[in-house]
């Protein structure tokens, strides 16, 4: 972990509507997510939920990589192939799961790999901005949801 890596860009982070964190194996996209989550879990607590498809971001086992201070971990579990699940439905149930069930303000996730992922992302993005306020976007987060929905 090198503390402070994404000093440079934290003002960003805190005003943006949605980060995008890309790049080749190796040139420290989990370093910057963790710190981050440090600096937000720092300032938001439990209000920033790291979504950890691979351990990547909050270490492997039970006890959470202390980067992540208050913030909450939710691993993405294994899917059971044998009954039909998938790992892109997994992955999706556990963003809403973040989203339903720990009220973020934040979350984080170190994978968007599927065309699943993405719809999810979207579907996080307008049941966010009904939170706000904005009327009709639970409408469209539901319409999408129906798109994408697990079996």
């Amino acid at each position: 972990m090198v503390e402070g890596v994404a000093d440079a860009v934290m003002p960003f982070v805190r005003r943006a509507d949605g980060v995008l964190v890309i790049g080749p194996p190796g040139v420290g996209k989990t370093t910057f997510l963790r710190d981050v989550v440090r600096q937000l879990a720092a300032d938001l607590g439990p209000k920033v939920v790291v979504v950890d498809t691979s351990n990547e971001i909050g270490g492997e086992g039970l006890v959470p990589h202390p980067v992540l201070g208050a913030a909450r971990r939710l691993q993405v579990p294994m899917p059971d192939y044998a009954a039909g699940e998938t790992f892109p439905a997994m992955l999706a149930r556990t963003y809403l799961e973040a989203l339903a069930n720990h009220g973020p303000q934040v979350i984080v996730g170190n994978e968007v790999g599927f065309p699943e992922d993405v719809a999810v992302v979207e579907v996080l993005q307008h049941a966010a901005r009904w939170a706000l306020g904005e009327p009709d976007a639970l409408e469209r987060a539901l319409r999408a949801w129906e798109e994408v929905a697990p079996a």
